[in-house]
């Protein structure tokens, strides 16, 4: 591996120095990640509740409940995994989530994404919405 420049050098150094604990970041992913889980957790039952009957009646519907409980625990898993990296990784491991969270097209998310400040959350949040 070939030695790093001085200048690279300075511009890790003032990154390390302005970045954020890649734990941190890991650990506010996981928090979207069980509010995801709880929030398929209570649509399921509602729709479960409502339509109960065609379960009983329909194998795939049942199938497709199953999915998506499924999906809950998938969601909780990576959760669970994200946190367990976050224990393991050492406290000088700095990023800036702040580009990255240009991409995510959900403003509240971007936004508790990109910084480590405390920022209100709003699990009720409607979020933007797309009509198909």
């Amino acid at each position: 591996m070939s030695q790093m420049s001085s200048a690279a050098a300075r511009n890790l150094s003032a990154y390390n120095e302005h970045g954020e604990s890649i734990a941190d970041v890991l650990s506010r992913v996981r928090d979207e990640l069980d509010q995801i889980a709880s929030s398929i957790d209570n649509m399921q039952a509602v729709v479960g509740e409502l339509t109960w009957d065609l379960a009983r009646q329909d194998p795939e519907y049942l199938k497709a409940m199953q999915s998506v409980d499924h999906s809950a625990q998938v969601v909780a898993g990576l959760g669970d995994f994200l946190v367990a990296l976050a224990k393991d990784a050492p406290a000088d491991w700095r990023l800036n989530p702040a580009a990255a969270s240009k991409i995510v097209r959900l403003a509240d998310l971007a936004a508790r994404l990109a910084t480590s400040s405390t920022l209100p959350k709003n699990s009720e949040s409607d979020g933007d919405c797309d009509f198909f």
